[in-house]
């Protein structure tokens, strides 16, 4: 592994040649007017009519690497989707590439050879590469979306860049750690004075879309651009081509020691990104004041077998907080380089630490050090500090001292990104909120999980049991599931549930999501532990709807898809309406948040799934006169979304999160950019019969 952008190994320390930079801004030492949060907030308005008023323009970040010895090979069109006119280019960031020096002022020997712009290797007389940083520059491409049919609205114009230009001029007045968690890749600083003052802006969006998680309402992914297009790795300014896996045209991308000589991201709408990117950086600033008298904000425990995940974790939090707020033992080896050090830890994680979490597994039972912390961290426990730490689970392996009672976090298939979220959420909230868990608290554990799910493979066994059109053979089905994430029984009473059923019953279209109909007696009835619905309906053609609502708390419903006696009526292929998945999705996250409104506070935790079965073989649709710039087709069973947050963020972010789960469907029929479908969403949401 070599350091970011460089022919030198990970963890070498190097100096930079480079010239004097005038105009620096360096994230640390930025500072923050007393109503920074309020201009914020102004500038956010802004935006937002901007996006309500006028059609989306998508935005392609280009980097060039330097030296562009593969220049000829990067043709950024390529990858410019633009059918109205020409696109908007806009200068970005650049960085300077570099020889590397040793402390001594020595020129470092590389790994391998960097290539100059002629494609020779930099070596030096004997043939020993040279250490180099690549340098890089930046170009973004602003151009019209697709025109949806029946769009009216207008493009946006001059009021766009003047809101780029205001919010570039906040940006370099933010509170010191937020500047720091969004330039994370630039925490040497750039220079003000070397580009066009009004698109810093777009560096920052694509900055914060890459620190964020798929599925976020703020996130870009980054792909080689020269040769194939291959989604890369890493977190750093210049990500890497994957290892290990044979990517077809993989050899025909331009890259050294990894790296791509050039990528590409992509933002589908730059105007609803800034909204979210702002909204992040409201959140970063807000999170970031320090009110404790203890050192360190986080405290890292952990066995030195799960190292490489913890190191990713304790990088982004350091980017969050700064190194000399994160206790890990590798930010501060001089101070532990002492006897009694195990008396000091102690005292560090027990005295010294805000939110201790710990990562448990079968290993941290067996390791002295772990036992030294996990003696301060129980001694927290028994004097009700509990508040205070924050336990994963990488296995159910037994921990002495825990009881099933106990909540914790599987870390399961997380990313060391997503576990860092968690640890930024549990850092945010109140104590009043903490304390001893309660059960409607509770983070999800696996045997809470695997209740749910057994009584989600009952109800999918009721539904094959009393399907009325079984015999046709239909394999299309929209089905979706969501319970919280705590497991009692009959944490619900039968009148609790109708009541909620009632009020979740909402018809959009004609026909609600959840059926609840009086005017249907004897549709909806109660089963042994909870409510279950099954409608058979004719009208143009074959539907069928069924729910179950549990005394536990899930919920599943599952409709067939209308495309199936339409295109079995034609004698067409499988087909899934890309518009009716959209609204799928947005009716089954509003059912969720009207179904658990008074059911559940706010700050516990829903799992939401969805799912299309029935997927393989199965082609995304228009049928109407859009191209989709096909054919997209699925080639697995089915198809899965799923998410697990509080019901106060449901309830805020129901249309980003129904536009996430449905361009996540597509991804898995392999439509790479399905574009945004907020508005197909927002208008599905608005009608009510």
């Amino acid at each position: 592994m070599y350091e970011d952008g460089t022919n030198v190994q990970a963890g070498a320390k190097f100096l930079l040649e480079t010239r004097v930079i005038s105009d620096l801004y360096v994230p640390a030492d930025s500072k923050a007017p007393a109503d920074w949060e309020e201009r914020w907030a102004r500038l956010r308005a802004r935006f937002e009519k901007l996006s309500d008023e006028c059609r989306p323009l998508e935005c392609v970040l280009v980097q060039i690497h330097a030296p562009e010895y593969a220049r000829d090979s990067i043709d950024p069109q390529a990858v410019i989707r633009c059918f109205e006119g020409e696109p908007k280019r806009l200068s970005g960031l650049s960085r300077e590439q570099s020889f590397l020096l040793s402390p001594e002022g020595e020129y470092l020997a590389g790994e391998f050879a960097i290539r100059d712009a002629s494609g020779v290797p930099m070596c030096d007389r004997v043939g020993h590469p040279y250490a180099y940083h690549l340098g890089l520059r930046r170009d973004f491409y602003l151009y019209p979306a697709p025109m949806n049919v029946g769009e009216s609205r207008v493009l946006p114009g001059p009021q766009l860049m003047d809101c780029v230009h205001d919010a570039t001029g906040l940006l370099v007045q933010l509170p010191a750690t937020a500047a720091v968690s969004l330039w994370r890749n630039w925490q040497s600083g750039f220079s003000l004075g070397l580009l066009s003052h009004e698109n810093l802006w777009f560096d920052a969006i694509f900055e914060l879309a890459w620190q964020r998680h798929f599925g976020h309402p703020l996130h870009a992914d980054r792909y080689s651009l020269g040769g194939a297009s291959i989604k890369l790795t890493g977190d750093g300014l210049f990500p890497r081509l994957p290892g290990g896996i044979p990517f077809p045209g993989l050899e025909s991308v331009p890259a050294q020691g990894g790296f791509p000589m050039a990528y590409y991201s992509k933002l589908t709408d730059v105007v609803r990104a800034s909204v979210a990117a702002i909204d992040e950086i409201l959140e970063r600033g807000r999170s970031n004041v320090n009110n404790s008298q203890r050192r360190f904000s986080v405290a890292l425990s952990f066995p030195g077998e799960r190292r490489g995940f913890v190191e990713q974790v304790a990088s982004v939090l350091a980017n969050h907080f700064g190194r000399e707020r994160v206790l890990y033992d590798k930010y501060h080896e001089a101070e532990f380089a002492q006897p009694n050090l195990d008396t000091h830890l102690q005292h560090l994680y027990h005295d010294e630490s805000d939110l201790i979490v710990v990562f448990l597994c079968a290993e941290y039972n067996e390791k002295e050090w772990c036992g030294l912390e996990w003696r301060a961290i129980r001694d927290l426990i028994k004097k009700r500090q509990s508040s205070r730490i924050m336990l994963l689970r990488f296995d159910n392996a037994e921990v002495p001292g825990l009881f099933s009672t106990d909540g914790y976090a599987p870390i399961g298939q997380r990313s060391p990104q997503e576990i860092v979220e968690l640890i930024q959420k549990r850092v945010q909230l109140p104590v009043s909120d903490l304390g001893v868990p309660r059960d409607s608290e509770s983070s999800q554990s696996g045997a809470d999980l695997e209740q749910f799910e057994a009584q989600w493979r009952q109800a999918v066994a009721r539904f094959d049991e009393i399907n009325p059109l079984k015999a046709k053979g239909y394999t299309g089905y929209r089905e979706s599931a969501f319970f919280p994430t705590h497991f009692q029984a009959d944490r619900f009473s039968l009148e609790q549930l109708r009541t909620a059923a009632e009020r979740a019953s909402v018809n959009f279209t004609g026909w609600p999501f959840l059926v609840n109909a009086p005017q249907l007696p004897g549709t909806t009835y109660a089963i042994e532990d909870g409510l279950e619905t099954l409608i058979e309906h004719h009208v143009n053609d074959e539907r069928l709807d069924f729910w179950q609502f549990r005394q536990s708390g899930f919920f599943c419903q599952r409709v067939l898809m209308w495309e199936e006696f339409h295109q079995r009526q034609k004698n067409a292929r499988l087909a899934m309406h890309i518009d009716s998945l959209a609204r799928y999705a947005a009716h089954a996250i509003d059912c969720l948040t009207r179904l658990y409104d008074h059911l559940l506070s706010d700050v516990d935790e829903v799992e939401f799934r969805l799912r299309v079965l029935g997927a393989e073989n199965r082609q995304l649709e228009t049928f109407d006169s859009r191209d989709l710039w096909g054919p997209y087709v699925c080639k697995i069973p089915q198809v899965t979304f799923r998410r697990v947050m509080p019901l106060s963020e449901w309830k805020r972010g129901l249309v980003d999160h129904a536009s996430n789960a449905t361009q996540e469907i597509f991804h898995r029929f392999n439509w790479r950019q399905p574009g945004n479908f907020r508005k197909t969403i927002e208008a599905a949401l608005k009608r009510q019969f």
